[in-house]
């Protein structure tokens, strides 16, 4: 009961640290509803699939997941009830994304400013959001200058996480303040059954 308080009381659940649940709720920020929304998951790895877990609670149903390793991509996308694909299908999924999350292993960006751009043409222009988790970049950062493409990196993510444990910092002192009281509450309670039979 002291861990509801703490959280209907308080907003300490309420800002991620997580780079995967950060994502989330920029994605969340842009499209407000996820539910409608395609996504495309480039890459199989821990991050993705985090990344990924987190989407669908918030939502998210149609995915499409893109990997150099099929039996990869095709286990992740088992999991989550979405489709399996080669890196050879990236221009035809990534013109059916809103959504697209990358961290896969590349010495080079994945998403180049050709690619998207031409990704781009193909929706008609409507927006699409990517989330970069890739180190180094899988994104090149110059689709920043393409329209309707918004692209966070790991970098932004990393400061909106820190933004995000500074508040949470805050909301840690009214948690313990209400953890206090509910320990003085049920110190109270045990010593007065002591005093009875």
């Amino acid at each position: 009961s002291t861990a509801k308080r703490v959280r209907s009381e308080t907003r300490i659940a309420e800002r991620p640290v997580s780079m995967a649940r950060v994502a989330v709720e920029l994605a969340r920020r842009i499209f407000e509803e996820l539910g409608d929304k395609r996504a495309l998951l480039v890459g199989a790895g821990e991050m993705v699939e985090a990344a990924l877990e987190a989407l669908r609670n918030a939502g998210l149903v149609r995915i499409a997941v893109a990997n150099r390793t099929p039996e990869r991509a095709a286990g992740l996308a088992a999991r989550c009830g979405g489709t399996a694909h080669g890196m050879d299908e990236l221009p035809r999924l990534l013109a059916e994304a809103d959504l697209v999350l990358t961290c896969i292993a590349a010495n080079a960006p994945v998403l180049t400013p050709e690619l998207v751009e031409a990704a781009l043409r193909a929706r008609r222009a409507h927006p699409v959001f990517v989330i970069d988790l890739g180190v180094p970049r899988n994104a090149d950062p110059a689709i920043d200058g393409l329209e309707n493409v918004y692209r966070y990196d790991v970098d932004d993510l990393g400061s909106i996480a820190e933004e995000n444990t500074l508040a949470r910092q805050q909301e840690r002192v009214r948690a313990e303040a209400i953890v206090e009281a509910q320990k003085q509450r049920f110190d109270g309670w045990l010593a007065a059954l002591r005093a009875v039979p």
